[in-house]
């Protein structure tokens, strides 16, 4: 844990990440996925892999549904990709295309841990503060939240699908605060990307914590970030001190 300002005082709500935050404890889903394609030996390249999840991402929102689950929605982000690469003669189809099922569910066991470990601390969150939930999803995310249990935590949510603003648009972070009735500086915002969530936070007046995980880039300045976190078990200690 590290900090920029001590200054954590008079908060009165927190708002999260899903994607990264809560569901991987700081993993960027970029490199989640490429986990287990090196776990089950996907012959492709490093390369390969990020063109192939560039190129699914922009479909997915497009087929998912409201009311799809999180299974749904991680074994269309890896039907997309392998579609790719089976397209692009990457890899053979009739070899491989059961390695879709496989690591989507890979993928969801490994959230269904890292949540239920989360849950008792998002109770205890949920009792001292508001939350709020503010997340770049695919239109889903309330019936994500449900699957999980979790949905009873969060006093409002907003789904970037839902309202036609994304990450990292300030806007999208003050239609949360103006529903959590308070102001910036009496919220905290907690999120593994230093570009989309901790820079537009700040911008408005929030307090940070920056779940400092693994992913694609990383920021060479991180003055926006009041604290930062490696795991999101860390952050009930640093807010009673």
């Amino acid at each position: 844990m590290a900090y920029n300002d001590k200054n954590i005082k008079n908060i009165k709500a927190l708002i999260f990440d899903f994607g990264g935050t809560i569901d991987t404890d700081g993993i960027h889903w970029s490199e989640k996925f490429w986990e287990y394609y090196q776990k089950f030996n996907i012959p492709i390249s490093k390369e390969q892999y990020e063109k192939a999840y560039r190129t699914g991402e922009p479909k997915v929102e497009k087929v998912i549904q409201k009311e799809d689950t999180f299974t749904k929605t991680l074994n269309t982000q890896v039907y997309f990709q392998f579609d790719y690469l089976f397209k692009n003669s990457i890899l053979i189809k009739n070899k491989y295309e059961n390695y879709i099922e496989i690591i989507t569910n890979n993928c969801y066991n490994f959230v269904k841990e890292k949540i239920t470990d989360f849950r008792k601390p998002l109770k205890y969150f949920s009792d001292k503060y508001s939350l709020a939930l503010v997340s770049n999803f695919y239109g889903n995310i309330t019936t994500v939240l449900s699957e999980f249990k979790i949905d009873k935590y969060f006093s409002s949510v907003i789904d970037s699908s839902e309202v036609g603003i994304s990450k990292p648009d300030p806007e999208i972070f003050r239609i949360a605060i103006n529903k959590l009735n308070t102001e910036p500086e009496n919220c905290v915002v907690i999120g593994d990307s230093y570009f989309r969530d901790i820079q537009p936070a700040k911008s408005l007046g929030c307090k940070t914590i920056w779940l400092d995980g693994k992913s694609w880039s990383r920021p060479t300045d991180t003055k926006d970030a009041d604290y930062i976190i490696n795991s999101v078990t860390e952050i009930q200690k640093l807010l009673n001190n």
